[in-house]
């Protein structure tokens, strides 16, 4: 009788063991499962956030691809031009497709050099037909110049009307 009981005791405390070997071993793969699905989820994070820099990168090349091709169209164009009101249509009809959300125009200067002609405009822009070249501001300074609003409060009067807050 105590050796069926010592018996019975080693059974139970073997069945125990196993017992609480398998527990652990169950925790210890729902712990690797439970790391694994964190590990999935921040990789497919990565892996999103990876694809929005992609279509923006592949979105912002189609947009300069674009306008590359407008740019060589433009300068095939202009080669085949004769005379400078040709040249002046055709870089005006190419800008406007460049910027279409713009306006603006070809000017050409007249023979005494003292007056700006509008001669290819597009999109309508707020200038006078023709004007001194002392009412533009960029011509006065010998270069292109950006206005911006805030940043200088000194406007060309080469405008029809009050001048756009921002302007070349």
């Amino acid at each position: 009788s105590d050796d069926s009981q010592d018996s019975g005791v080693r059974g139970l405390m073997a069945g125990a063991g196993y017992m609480i070997f398998s527990l652990l071993t169950v925790i210890g793969l729902f712990a690797f499962l439970f790391r694994d699905a964190f590990r999935r989820r921040q990789v497919q994070q990565e892996v999103y956030l990876a694809n929005q820099q992609l279509g923006a990168t592949v979105e912002e090349l189609e947009r300069r691809g674009g306008e590359a091709k407008l740019l060589t169209e433009a300068r095939d164009e202009l080669q085949l031009c004769v005379t400078s009101e040709e040249a002046q249509f055709c870089a005006a009809r190419h800008l406007q497709k460049l910027v279409p959300e713009g306006s603006g125009a070809m000017m050409t200067i007249n023979n005494s050099r003292s007056m700006l002609t509008v001669m290819a405009p597009w999109n309508d822009p707020p200038l006078a037909d023709g004007f001194e070249l002392g009412a533009c501001c960029g011509l006065r300074a010998g270069r292109a110049r950006w206005r911006q609003e805030g940043q200088s409060e000194l406007n060309c009067t080469h405008f029809t009307g009050a001048p756009p807050a921002n302007y070349l």
